[in-house]
């Protein structure tokens, strides 16, 4: 019970789990083209509320109401706040509204799990717990920079990803799990195939078993169902 916050929803996968998971879900992201593609997806899910906002830190919020965000046009999973670097093409400007971490949970006081996936933004919405008022959600799924580049001993990624576990520490989160971001249960392509997932899910507390569509998730499995990439159902200690 309670609700789901997912902070770059992309195209909806993770929030159309999340609301057979969660009594409703508030899924958020700054790409226009994410947000009709989610809709398109979660058009049958009553207990899901879509909004096209750029999250940015709490102080940016304060000095404007909107935010430019860089929409590519041919991956829905390539766009950013950041601008382009130069050279870089199929890239166009989006103007939308803008909100912080802080106001969301303000705002939505009833998260019990929070998905934050804002590419590179991670860390400024997390400090949302320390400025201002509002409570720890019980689940709470970030992304860890050595999932997504090489993460060498002594490397910047490295030191972002240990940076990272530190301030969740800090928080008050004692135990974790380390999750493979990838899509799970894909479907194959001619030259790669995904490896095999369960294609069903059990509830808690239901005793009901939920299908998974194809290509479900990005984020893996929500909160209690998380399944670790070493130590399976097991959580690891901080």
């Amino acid at each position: 019970q309670g609700l789901a916050l997912d902070l770059g929803c992309g195209s909806g996968l993770d929030a159309l789990l999340y609301s057979h998971t969660f009594s409703g879900v508030i899924a958020v992201d700054a790409v226009p083209k994410n947000v009709r593609y989610a809709k398109r997806l979660l058009a049958s899910r009553s207990n899901v509320e879509l909004l096209n906002v750029a999250v940015v830190s709490r102080d940016d919020a304060a000095r404007n109401t909107t935010a430019v965000v860089y929409e590519n046009v041919g991956r829905v999973d390539w766009s950013s706040l950041d601008k382009p670097i130069d050279g870089e093409v199929g890239m166009l400007a989006r103007r939308v509204p803008a909100t912080s971490c802080s106001d969301l949970l303000q705002k939505y006081t009833d998260v019990v799990y929070l998905k934050v996936d804002l590419e590179g933004s991670d860390s400024s919405c997390l400090d949302a717990f320390r400025d201002a008022a509002v409570a720890l959600p019980t689940w709470l799924s970030v992304e860890v920079p050595c999932f997504y580049s090489p993460c060498r001993v002594g490397s910047e990624v490295q030191h972002l990803a240990v940076a990272l576990v530190a301030q969740l520490v800090d928080l008050g989160y004692g135990r974790f799990k380390l999750v493979a971001q990838s899509p799970q249960n894909m479907r194959c392509w001619p030259n790669r195939c995904s490896r095999l997932v369960p294609t069903s899910v059990a509830l808690p507390n239901t005793g009901a078993s939920l299908p998974l569509p194809r290509s479900y998730t990005m984020a893996g499995l929500p909160g209690p169902l998380a399944v670790d990439i070493e130590v399976g159902e097991q959580w690891r200690s901080a």
